[in-house]
């Protein structure tokens, strides 16, 4: 709210045009998703007892599961449809912070074995990396040569790409 009124405030001294929407839009930056990220987290951060309680009254088979037809939904299709799904928003909406939520209540409630060695974190982040360098250069030569993946090319870097 700060940083939206005072920035407005600014912009109206200097003599800027607004009109009633960009006013409510400065009013009220979370309604309106003008910092997609602080957004999330306020919607986050308000259910986080009602999550929690959820994530407790689970089964480790049913969060998991959760957690997998979660990521399903919004990793696998948009990483291997060769289309820009329209409701795709890259991560940056409150869906991939409730993943994220799940995910780190899994770890924190089961732990996560491959990542327990530090060792053997590392080699799975490097391995992470090639992969995700692969897809990108994959995407970067497709479309140099076929001109049809011109969109699809960032894909790859997105918060919830696989």
């Amino acid at each position: 709210m700060f940083y939206s009124i005072v920035i407005w405030l600014v912009l109206v001294a200097l003599g800027f045009k607004y009109d009633t929407y960009d006013v409510l839009r400065c009013i009220f930056p979370i309604h309106n998703n003008v910092y997609w990220f602080c957004t999330a987290y306020v919607i986050l951060y308000f259910l986080s007892p009602v999550l929690r309680a959820g994530v407790n009254a689970m089964t480790r088979t049913q969060l998991g599961t959760s957690i997998v037809l979660l990521l399903i939904f919004e990793c696998a299709f948009k990483t291997f449809l060769p289309v820009r799904l329209t409701e795709d928003k890259m991560g940056y909406d409150f869906l991939w912070f409730l993943i994220m939520f799940l995910i780190a209540a899994y770890i924190r409630l089961y732990g996560f074995k491959p990542l327990e060695k530090s060792s053997r974190a590392f080699l799975i982040y490097l391995l992470c990396v090639a992969v995700q360098f692969a897809i990108q250069f994959a995407l970067v030569n497709i479309n140099a040569h076929t001109g049809r993946f011109e969109e699809l090319v960032g894909l790859s870097i997105e918060h919830n790409h696989i």
